[in-house]
């Protein structure tokens, strides 16, 4: 079991739980951790604020807004002089619901991202957005029902917000 300490901002906390402890039960005995691991980290869990620093033995640790989902960090870890940005998803863009990703005020040395979609070129933001709600509207129209299955944190909260804009026109 892990030993170290765990860092993380309050929104993040607020979901690890429940997030965490699901995933635990989906994947049943191919899981990484068990539900009783994530129980085990709660009471140590360390909650940071977005432009505060934190010392751990000599590592300077500064998180920044990611702009990808509600309490989605990057992290600036500077050890010796060295500053390395390490991320999972980040957006440059702000949309509805959250503010892009901060620009730290220092430049780092060393950049580390998650890049799944690093190869992908998406369409214009505009585009996609009214492709997606036409098509919502001709379905509702037509007395269609829509399902969406969503499965990203964040995702759901955007796309109400811009059916909701969309239905409001």
């Amino acid at each position: 079991m892990l030993q170290g300490r765990i860092f993380m901002t309050h929104p993040t906390k607020a979901i690890f739980y429940t997030l965490l402890s699901d995933f635990a039960n989906l994947s049943g005995e191919d899981a990484l951790f068990s539900k009783k691991d994530v129980e085990a980290c709660m009471d140590r869990i360390e909650v940071v604020d977005f432009d505060q620093t934190i010392l751990v033995d000599g590592i300077k640790i500064t998180p920044y807004r990611a702009g990808h989902v509600l309490g989605a960090a990057m992290f600036m870890v500077e050890v010796a002089g060295m500053r390395c940005l390490y991320t999972g998803d980040y957006s440059r863009v702000t949309d509805r619901h959250l503010s892009a990703a901060d620009m730290p005020p220092v430049t780092p040395h060393i950049v580390i991202v998650e890049s799944t979609y690093g190869t992908q070129l998406h369409g214009p933001r505009e585009t996609r957005e009214r492709l997606f709600t036409e098509s919502i509207a001709r379905t509702v129209r037509a007395g269609g029902r829509v399902l969406l299955p969503i499965v990203a944190i964040g995702r759901a909260q955007e796309l109400l917000l811009l059916l909701d804009e969309y239905w409001a026109r």
